[in-house]
């Protein structure tokens, strides 16, 4: 099942439960989409991991990339509904301030992600931390203490991490509201 199926295929009933790398977020908790409009129902999560984010290059890292500002001018390949994909977003406006643009490729998968980064398409990924590849690349990883994902804020400096969790309709008894 593709990985922006999981969480639909959780509130429809499809499967009990999602576990696989899905980042626990305020807008996932709320059933909202990458815009922040609400367009499905809420799930709960399990936190089992912390997880960061890395920036994913060639082996060697012929081009240098260490840091999100490094990424500026260059084409980058993040997965679709990740929240790798707000961090590039947010990196973007602040490339196209400073005139060298950030060009994002929004794919399906973190595999076409990699296959981009391999095949030259993409200078780098931006993906979450740790995620085991079997391809020569070169993983620099990139902390990000001050960006929130609940805001959307940018500043990458310090250690960046998010709770890691399983996905279920109703995992743990939700207190009353009334």
């Amino acid at each position: 099942m593709a990985f922006n199926d999981l969480i639909p295929a959780v509130q429809s009933g499809k499967i009990d439960l999602a576990m696989s790398a899905v980042i626990d977020s305020r807008d996932r908790q709320q059933g909202k989409d990458t815009t922040g409009h609400v367009t499905n129902p809420s799930v709960d999560f399990v936190d089992y991991f912390l997880t960061g984010t890395s920036i994913l290059v060639k082996a060697g890292n012929p081009q240098g990339l260490t840091t999100l500002d490094s990424l500026c001018g260059h084409t980058i390949a993040v997965q679709t509904n990740s929240v790798q994909i707000k961090v590039a977003k947010a990196q973007s406006a602040a490339c196209t301030r400073s005139g060298k643009p950030l060009r994002i490729d929004s794919v399906n998968t973190d595999d076409q992600a990699v296959a981009e980064v391999s095949s030259g398409t993409a200078a780098a990924d931006l993906e979450a931390t740790p995620v085991p590849t079997t391809t020569p690349l070169h993983r620099t990883t990139q902390a990000c203490s001050n960006w929130s994902a609940a805001t959307g804020s940018r500043t990458c400096t310090g250690s960046w991490s998010a709770a890691t969790g399983a996905t279920c309709p109703t995992c743990s008894p939700r207190p009353s509201t009334s």
